[in-house]
């Protein structure tokens, strides 16, 4: 055998070694994903008082500051968790269809023209809770396990899988096939 063809058979069998382990981190990724990856849930609730009719369009333009009262004209306060947390992020994404960059530059638009100011914060789950109880304007978003009866939920939303995750998962597997001579 020549050195040469030593060469591309080495060179095929770490393809193929490549190949091997590529299959292997999807299939451990995939069954990963599978079972730890719980699919928490969110609630957008209100006071027990609150009786309006609310649905996701309604719900999206009052955490976006395009409309501040509810469906009867009473005064609807939206209130949100801290951008940072992971309950905030998902909401963003799933019922307003923003990305974290998307929903802070939403937010520095609206202020800059003057059109809406962004909703106050909370910390937690049992916060929100509370200021519920004790303001029936409020309309806010809470752990679906943190639910009570101090509060009536109005819309569920299944928590969005981490897209970046995903994108980043696809380029590691085609990076590891590499080029194919």
């Amino acid at each position: 055998m020549t050195a040469l063809s030593q060469q591309k058979r080495a060179s095929m069998q770490q393809r193929k070694l490549k190949a091997k382990a590529c299959m292997a981190l999807l299939i451990s990724l995939c069954l990963l994903t599978a079972s730890g990856h719980s699919r928490a849930e969110i609630s957008v609730v209100v006071s027990n008082l609150n009786n309006n009719e609310l649905n996701s369009s309604l719900i999206r333009k009052l955490f976006l500051g395009k409309r501040s009262s509810f469906a009867d004209g009473s005064p609807a306060i939206a209130m949100t968790q801290d951008e940072h947390s992971e309950i905030a992020q998902n909401f963003n994404f799933m019922l307003l269809n923003r990305s974290p960059p998307q929903y802070k530059a939403y937010w520095a638009r609206m202020i800059f023209t003057g059109k809406a100011y962004p909703p106050e914060q909370a910390y937690s789950d049992a916060e929100i809770i509370e200021l519920i109880k004790s303001n029936p304007s409020i309309i806010s978003y809470i752990h679906t396990s943190s639910l009570t009866s101090d509060v009536k939920e109005v819309l569920r939303i299944q928590k969005a899988p981490d897209k970046k995750k995903l994108h980043f998962q696809r380029l590691s597997l085609a990076e590891c096939w590499g080029p194919m001579d």
